[in-house]
């Protein structure tokens, strides 16, 4: 591998001499090292590579420290060399860190964002990870136009709050997506897409989440799942040949504007305990199943101003008896399981 240059500028400091006091001595130095497999990068400063870096095993390929790492295009790759494991690839620590404009291939995590967070990950591609392309621990993170591919878990795992993810990409992964997993949550999630992913493309198991025009196409589960979280935004995304398009299990989500069409069973399904929810101007048309589904004891909902066409069995369904508490208004469907739809 070919030798990496970084240089850091420094400004002089006050020198005391033989009782002589120096002050002000603002000479510029300029320091060369070399960024090889265990560098930590920073506290400060700006580094960019001029050669990959790796295969790296048993320490984490580069730690940035409240710096910025422009990869400039090249690789930071790991590999196992003695049947324990591998490491991390980047790992974002301190505050405000920045890695940008390079591939992440066959680390543990292909990018791990701890530290005291507002840290920015752009334009990075993963892929091969063991665990999860991107992993993010700290909270008021920016993920901007990133991919993971073939990660071995998720794609984008989220344990944080308050993080912002656009225009990013997860495609083969072997579980989901993306995956808002821990934390408060009030994470937003705006033009990303998920394809072809092992389990869920969005998987939303905390509250407040906000997710905008973003697209689930392909993948072994459904669309977008929010099993566990509550409280959540989904708004004018797309749900195309998932297994469902939009499954809710919890209460007080919005589920508004969406298109969900052609997938393998319903299009959007509420399951047991599902309450609260509201179900508005959404297109869903071409399900193998039912459009939009109300499972037994998914109650207090409402279904309002959706478009359910040309679904393989009822464009709407309501399991509950006489709709229990659940509220159908102003839809245009062809077909529907009981005369309290509406």
């Amino acid at each position: 591998m070919r030798n990496v240059s970084l240089w850091r500028q420094g400004l002089g400091t006050v020198v005391v001499l033989c009782g002589v006091s120096l002050i002000g001595l603002l000479v510029p130095q300029a320091q060369a090292d070399t960024i090889s497999c265990g560098a930590v990068l920073g506290p400060g400063g700006s580094f960019k590579l001029d050669a990959d870096v790796g295969p790296c095993d048993e320490e984490t390929a580069i730690t940035v420290d409240s710096a910025s790492l422009d990869l400039n295009g090249y690789t930071v790759s790991c590999k196992d060399t003695d049947a324990d494991g591998v490491p991390d690839g980047i790992v974002l620590e301190g505050k405000g860190a920045r890695v940008e404009n390079g591939y992440v291939v066959e680390c543990h995590d292909g990018v791990h964002v701890a530290g005291q967070g507002k840290s920015t990950v752009k334009n990075v591609i993963t892929y091969y990870s063991v665990e999860d392309g991107f992993h993010v621990d700290s909270a008021r993170n920016t993920l901007d136009s990133n991919v993971a591919y073939w990660s071995g878990d998720e794609g984008f795992d989220i344990d944080s709050d308050n993080n912002y993810l656009k225009h990013n990409g997860a495609f083969g992964n072997g579980d989901d997506g993306f995956d808002l997993d821990e934390g408060l949550g009030e994470n937003k999630l705006v033009g990303n897409w998920a394809s072809w992913n092992e389990d869920d493309g969005f998987d939303v198991d905390t509250d407040d989440n906000q997710l905008t025009r973003n697209s689930a196409e392909h993948n072994h589960a459904n669309g977008f799942a929010v099993d566990e979280g509550n409280n959540n935004l989904l708004k004018k995304n797309t749900a195309y040949y998932n297994r469902e398009g939009i499954h809710v299990d919890t209460a007080n989500n919005q589920v508004i504007g969406n298109t969900v069409s052609y997938n393998t069973w319903d299009g959007i399904n509420l399951e047991y305990g599902a309450t609260n929810n509201l179900v508005k101007s959404n297109k869903v048309k071409e399900n193998g199943a039912d459009g939009i589904d109300l499972d037994y004891g998914a109650t207090s909902n409402t279904v309002d101003h959706n478009t359910s066409l040309g679904n393989g069995a009822e464009d709407l369904e309501d399991d509950n008896y006489n709709c229990d508490a659940n509220t159908w208004k102003s839809n245009i469907f062809g077909t529907a399981s009981d005369p309290c739809i509406h």
